[in-house]
């Protein structure tokens, strides 16, 4: 009987050329070189392990932040109070067993400052569903317009129908500042906003409310306790009122009768100058954390038109590879963008349509035998 040769099923080596073989199976070898090298090489690869920890990695208020900086530019002190709310938000849907208070937040900042965007990003990185509403478009019970219930329904959808999620998302109700309570004195009914404002209160504080289900006639009910509410305005007049009261002024923004006010020190939004405005206490009393955006500069406009991830210049360049081109804004263009955009005061929202403006001819004007590379060095074509 011939004897069997140990050979390294590996290398092809024999025990002459190799310190020493073992055999893992009938006819297989492995030599003490391969399987070192081979234990090296899965020591390098990542463990499934790894894997989970990484997709449920801990997220603290600085790594919120951060995520922030790589979507919107500036408002920084604004990005690291909400960086600490989310943070506490997660924290509390996560840990149920813990009864914790949820503080739902009032941001304060000018059209196109990036209330929206930065909520929208929150959301983004927390996987959670989000629903955004315009309170204009809602009003009180009986009138014509949106019940304060469609609000729930519009985050059911976002949750894929899934109520149980939807209980730990969040509600972005935008134009809040519209239903502050304006001049009564005609004594009509207010349907958008003193009511509103009143329908809110439990909703937003905590509630188990009714919804509409498929299929239709039957109902669905959310609870709201753990939904976090932000609301955001623009709210215009309330930095006159807010002065006024620091330097010690009579003011009035609309409203039936003039306030003495106070001298103060700080410039920062309270509650009773909200209360003022035209808002129920009760109602600013369940918004209790109050973020104030600052106006943007030319500087930002021009950070936001190129830094960010997402930012409209490198979307049109991904909108326009799609046809083999190569496209490029020249320092002229970009410069000529932010200062119609600023001198608009229409905020960042603006970008895109005068980025638009600038590619609406280049775009028309494509054919198959288009330049494999377009320079854009001015808005007026």
């Amino acid at each position: 009987m011939t004897p069997e040769i140990e050979i390294c099923s590996c290398c092809k080596g024999t025990k002459d050329n190799v310190p020493r073989m073992i055999k893992f199976s009938e006819d297989q070898y492995l030599c003490n070189i391969c399987t070192s090298e081979i234990h090296r090489l899965f020591e390098s690869l990542p463990s499934s392990t790894d894997d989970t920890d990484n997709t449920e990695k801990k997220l603290y208020p600085k790594d919120i932040k951060t995520f922030l900086d790589e979507y919107v530019i500036g408002q920084d002190d604004a990005k690291k109070v909400l960086a600490v709310e989310i943070y506490n938000h997660h924290k509390r849907i996560t840990n149920p067993e813990k009864e914790i208070q949820k503080s739902n937040i009032l941001m304060i900042g000018n059209s196109g400052s990036g209330k929206t965007l930065l909520v929208q990003t929150l959301a983004k990185l927390l996987k959670l569903p989000l629903a955004i509403c315009d309170a204009t478009n809602v009003t009180e019970a009986g009138y014509v317009g949106n019940d304060i219930e469609t609000i729930l329904q519009q985050l059911v959808v976002s949750a894929n129908g899934d109520i149980k999620a939807a209980e730990k998302g969040i509600i972005f109700i935008d134009e809040i500042d519209k239903l502050a309570k304006q001049n009564m004195t005609s004594g009509n009914k207010d349907p958008s906003g003193l009511g509103v404002q009143q329908g809110l209160l439990k909703m937003i504080e905590g509630a188990t409310v009714p919804i509409k289900a498929e299929p239709k006639g039957s109902k669905d009910y959310i609870n709201t306790s753990n939904i976090l509410f932000i609301g955001a305005g623009a709210f215009y007049g309330l930095d006159k009122l807010v002065e006024a009261k620091r330097k010690g002024k009579t003011t009035s923004i609309g409203f039936s009768a003039s306030v003495e006010v106070s001298k103060n020190d700080s410039t920062e939004t309270k509650e009773e100058d909200l209360i003022e405005y035209g808002f129920l206490p009760e109602f600013i009393s369940r918004l209790p954390i109050i973020v104030q955006l600052q106006p943007l500069t030319k500087d930002d406009y021009k950070k936001i038109l190129t830094e960010p991830k997402n930012n409209v210049i490198k979307q049109y360049q991904n909108l326009m590879s799609l046809d083999g081109i190569e496209l490029t804004f020249t320092e002229k263009c970009i410069d000529e963008i932010v200062d119609e955009v600023y001198n608009s005061k229409r905020g960042a929202r603006a970008l895109r349509g005068s980025v638009e403006k600038a590619m609406r001819h280049i775009i028309y004007n494509l054919d198959k035998d288009h330049d494999k590379k377009f320079t854009i060095d001015s808005l007026r074509i």
